[in-house]
This record gives structure tokens, C-alpha cells and sequence, in this order.
């Protein structure tokens, strides 16, 4: 009889056999108890045995099993460990040969080979099926990288748009205090259109659309840092530098040159863009400490301007707060990028910010009573109005965010909202000129030429030097 057996702790399987008899042809196993191999198997050497009965150890494993001549190799595998052996025996004493033996030891290599090969086999089929698996994972997470950069893609150009529209709306509202008539067409009129007119006199407030730049400014440098570990200080200071630098020492050269008059006019412009700077100086600095903690930062940065409101009650615009005035509205930079963490993180999407129609109404609300309270009521403060203002800004800008995902916005806005900062920089230029040869006696009719001259000159500023110092600032950064 021939045997392939495999041995472990408690049971002696048999793989391969010939000559076997029932009932361990059919179970292919049976217990270690009376187990030649397991000898074998121990030792790791070959078991040669003629006469089993005449052996004080194996005599009763004979009379068990009448197995009475024994001859096992071990298989042992490349690593050292003996798994079994290949072994015959025979019922009969049995003197084995060298030759009887040399074969045995062929076989047992060349059935070793085999269980060697199987398991490297079997373990390449594992590789290969892991491998497998995983190049399916990675292809599935690059497919879904691709579609998140598709997605984000998309929604990005949708911030885009939607945040140039509100420039350009903030901006045009900023321009339109002066650049429309409203007192004289309120002043004008009498009867029942009296209040119809002091209503439109009081739409445009340049000071809260200000702080809407502010809200929309604080989104924009924020939103594609929010996944960032840093922010490259000198890059981000040298692209933004430039992107607002540039056009600012343009304008201010441009008011230098013109007189003292158009200097005096932009300086009431101009606190705005310093607080800008002032924001994109600190913004890469504090950018590793405020990380997660934009709320934290917003908090404080609250009290502090409302600590400064109280200190000054009587600061009648923001400018009036000196070199303070970027800690007064901080708060509404801050709330821009609490808005693109949670744009970003999926947070903005929920149903309890109120009807983006209640909140577009609430705008022109706010600056009618900001402004007949500032110049026809008891004088409170625009400053004041400012704060009130924060909350609705907030949440009127949050829910446009959030409408992005269902409606599709007017790409044209983004080519004029690309110049919302030219409009912002240059409009009192030519209302400086005009006021100049009327002497602030301009005629009515003239109010339409005097707005086509602050849409022309905004735009040959835009094309000459806003978008050229944008697309310069874009090549240094890459560079960068």
C-alpha cells in the first residue's frame, strides 16, 4: 500500500492512496494514536522500518493496526516544516532496499513539488485576485476623484458666477448713490408720490453694499483653502498683491494726477480695499491657527468690533474708525469663510434658511431704513446699520450658495461681475468731472450721460488694467 499522508496536531489525513481498504479509503483520515508517519514527521527524517513487530515502540502499532514493514520519507517544505510523507507499507516483514528507498525519496520530491507548486498556485490566484480588488478599488476611487473634481469643478464656476453677479450688483448699488439723482427726483416730486420718492432716494447704500464685498471676499480666498493643512505665506501675499495692488496704485496715481478734488473723492472708496489688505496680510499668517476654529475667531472678532462700537457710538461710517476699521468688519470677512466651510462640507444644504426671495427683500428693507435713518430720521449711525445688517447679509448670501445646486445661473454676470472692482475704484472719477463743470448743478438730462461715462470709464480701466494685473498675478502664481 502507498500513501500521501499530511499530519497535524490531532489527525492523519491521507491525500493520495493505493491499496487502502474501507473504511479509510472512503474517511481519508484516522487519529495519531497508532500514526508511523507522525514519527517521521518529527524527526524530519526518513522512517525505515522492516519489522515492525521487533521494535519496542512501533510493536504496538502493529498489533493495532498489522501494518508490519514501514518505509516514510517526510515532506518537508522549502521553509524547513514537514507536512507529511510519502510512505508504503506492507503487511509482511519487509527488508528494504537502497533502490526501493532512492525511489521513495524521488517520489516524495516529486510529490512535494507538487503541493509546493499548488500552494504557490493557490497563493498567486490570491495575489492576483487582490490585486485585482484592488486595482478595482483604485480604479472606483479615481473614478470618483474624477467626478468630485467634475463636480467641484462645476460648482466652483457657479460660485463664480453667482459671487460675480452679487459683485457686480454690490458695486453697481455702491456707484448708484451718486451716479442716479434720487434726492432731486425725491425732492421733486410732492403729493402721493412723495413717499414713493423718498423710498427710492433711500434704495442704494453704498456703506452696506460694501459689506457685501466683504461676506463674498471672505468666501472666495477661503473656499479653495478650506481642505488645506497651510497656506504658502509669500505666494499668497505676491498673487493677491498683485491681483489688488496693482489696480489700486493705478487709481491712487491716476487721483494724484488729476488734483486734490479726485483724491478727496476716492479716499471715501478706499477704506474698504484697505481693509481687504489688511484681511489677505493676516488671513496666510493665522491661517494654521484658526484652522477649525473659524468660529471660534468669528466670535471674538463679533465682540471685539461690537466693543469698538460701543467705544465710539457716535463713528458715523465705518472710515470713521481710522485704522480700526478692518477690526469692525472682520466679523463680516469671517462669516464669508464660516460660509465656505460649510459650503464645502456639505453643512449649507438644509432647509432652515429662510426663502431666498424673503431674503432678496430684506436687502432693499435694510438699506431704506438704514438710510432714511441716517439722513432724514434722528441720524443713527451707518455703523450701526452695519451690525444690524450682518445677520440678514449672512443669510441672504447662504442661501444664494445654496440655490446653486438647483438653479442655474446667468454666465453673463461673471463678465460683469469680473469688473465689479473697476466699477468700485472708478466711479467717482467722472461724477468728480461732472461735478466739476456744473458745479453740482448738473441737469437732469445729463444724469444718463454722466452714468454712460461711469460704465465706459470702468470698463477701459477694467480692460487696460484690472483684468491684465488679474491674468498677470495668475501667471506668477503658477510659477509659484
Amino acid at each position: 500500500m502507498a500513501l500521501v499522508s499530511l499530519v497535524d496536531k490531532d489527525r492523519h489525513f491521507f491525500k493520495s492512496q493505493c491499496g487502502l481498504s474501507e473504511p479509510l479509503a472512503s474517511t481519508r483520515q484516522n487519529a495519531l494514536t497508532h500514526s508511523f508517519c507522525k514519527h517521521a514527521v518529527g524527526s524530519c527524517e526518513p522512517l525505515i522500518v522492516a519489522d515492525a513487530r521487533r521494535d519496542p515502540i512501533l510493536g504496538p502499532y502493529s498489533d493495532a493496526t498489522d501494518v508490519i514493514a514501514y518505509a516514510g520519507i517526510p515532506l518537508i517544505t522549502s521553509e524547513g516544516h514537514a507536512l507529511g510523507t510519502f510512505c508504503v507499507v506492507d503487511w509482511q516483514a519487509h527488508e528494504w532496499t537502497q533502490e526501493e528507498i532512492d525511489i521513495l525519496q524521488a517520489l516524495a520530491k516529486s510529490a512535494m513539488s507538487e503541493i509546493e507548486l499548488r500552494r504557490l498556485v493557490g497563493e498567486l490566484r490570491a495575489l492576483s485576485a487582490n490585486l485585482q480588488g484592488l486595482v478595482e478599488a483604485r480604479t472606483s476611487e479615481l473614478r470618483a476623484a474624477e467626478e468630485r473634481h467634475r463636480v467641484l469643478l462645476e460648482v466652483n464656476n457657479a460660485i463664480v458666477t453667482c459671487l460675480d453677479r452679487d459683485s457686480f450688483f454690490a458695486a453697481t448699488a455702491a456707484a448708484l448713490q451718486r451716479v442716479i439723482p434720487f434726492d432731486r427726483f425725491a425732492g421733486e416730486t410732492s403729493g402721493q408720490f412723495k413717499l414713493i420718492a423718498g423710498v427710492w432716494n433711500s434704495l442704494p447704500n453704498g456703506t452696506l453694499a460694501v459689506c457685501v464685498f466683504f461676506f463674498i471676499s471672505g468666501f472666495c480666498i477661503h473656499f479653495p483653502n478650506v481642505a488645506k493643512e497651510r497656506v504658502p505665506i509669500l505666494p499668497f501675499w505676491i498673487k493677491r498683491g498683485l491681483r489688488i495692488g496693482i489696480p489700486l496704485m493705478v487709481i491712487i496715481g491716476a487721483a494724484h494726477a488729476a488734483g486734490k478734488q479726485y483724491v478727496g473723492a476716492l479716499d471715501s472708496v478706499l477704506w474698504s480695499v484697505y481693509c481687504e489688505l489688511a484681511y489677505y496680510a493676516l488671513y496666510p499668517v493665522l491661517f494654521p491657527i484658526l484652522r477649525g476654529r473659524w468660529g471660534r475667531a468669528t466670535a471674538i472678532s463679533t465682540i471685539a468690533s461690537v466693543g469698538l462700537l460701543a467705544s465710539f457710538p457716535g463713528a458715523l461710517r465705518p472710515f470713521n474708525f481710522g485704522v480700526l476699521t478692518f477690526v469692525f468688519c472682520a466679523p463680516m470677512w469671517l462669516l464669508g469663510a464660516i460660509l465656505a466651510e460649510r459650503y464645502r462640507s456639505g453643512a449649507l444644504f438644509n432647509d432652515r434658511i429662510p426663502s431666498v426671495w424673503l431674503l432678496r427683500g430684506a436687502l432693499p428693507v435694510c438699506t431704506v431704513l438704514a438710510t432714511f435713518l441716517f439722513y432724514h430720521g434722528p441720524k443713527i449711525p451707518l455703523t450701526w446699520a452695519v451690525a444690524a445688517f450682518v445677520p440678514v447679509g449672512y443669510l441672504w448670501l447662504a442661501k444664494e450658495l445654496q440655490r446653486l445646486t438647483s438653479y442655474r445661473t446667468n454666465d453673463r454676470f461673471e463678465a460683469l461681475g469680473g469688473a465689479a472692482y473697476s466699477i468700485y475704484l472708478v466711479h467717482r472719477f467722472p461724477l468728480t468731472l461732472f461735478g466739476d463743470i456744473y458745479h453740482a448743478h448738473l441737469p437732469l438730462a445729463l444724469y444718463p450721460v454722466q452714468a454712460i461715462a461711469v460704465g465706459l470709464c470702468a470698463y477701459a480701466f477694467y480692460r487696460v488694467v484690472e483684468k491684465p494685473s488679474h491674468q498677470f498675478s495668475k501667471r506668477i502664481g503658477q510659477r509659484l
